[in-house]
């Protein structure tokens, strides 16, 4: 890139945009404003923002809290609808293999009738042994889906707010009696 930056390929999804110098150079500028940290244990996210404006730096603090609490509920929920296709998808596949079963124990039952072979007693027997394994994949997809669900509908996350954004009373920089 021309102008010293970087562009890495983050994989799918839609290119990214090639933006002016003013652009960027407003996206540093928010990045030196803007402060988020999270603790890992307790899981609380602080927030705090530094304008020339109170007014602007309780917005920019809640604006970034709003996105943030916005972002994370949607990749939570973009991840549990994913594993959902996924069940579906295996699901499907255990059924069409369980009708196949049932399809092919029938032809045979037609083929067979009025006759004892010997063989055609093992033929039944191992797809009687086809039909219950098949089963039991189905019945645990279809248990696998209900539970998927139920996750999906579970794994929207709650947020409390515990301190709202507030407009500053004082500045919090320069420090002038620090600087005296």
């Amino acid at each position: 890139d021309p102008a010293g930056t970087t562009v890495t390929d983050l994989g799918s999804g839609p290119p990214l945009a090639d933006y002016d110098a003013s652009y960027r150079r407003v996206l540093r500028e928010l990045g030196t404003r803007l402060s988020v940290s999270a603790d890992k244990r307790t899981f609380i996210v602080t927030i705090s923002g530094t304008m020339p404006d109170r007014y602007a730096a309780a917005d920019l603090v809640r604006t970034a809290s709003d996105r943030l609490m916005a972002k994370v509920i949607e990749y939570e929920v973009t991840k549990a609808e994913e594993q959902l296709r996924f069940v579906e998808q295996q699901m499907e596949e255990a059924r069409s293999r369980l009708e196949r079963v049932q399809r092919d124990q029938a032809l045979l039952s037609d083929r067979t009738r009025g006759t004892v072979s010997a063989t055609a007693q093992l033929e039944s027997q191992r797809l009687q042994r086809e039909y219950a394994v098949a089963f039991d994949v189905y019945r645990q997809f279809s248990t696998d889906l209900e539970q998927a669900r139920i996750k999906r509908s579970q794994d929207t996350p709650v947020f409390t707010v515990l301190e709202r954004v507030v407009v500053p009373d004082r500045r919090s920089s320069p420090r002038r009696a620090r600087i005296l």
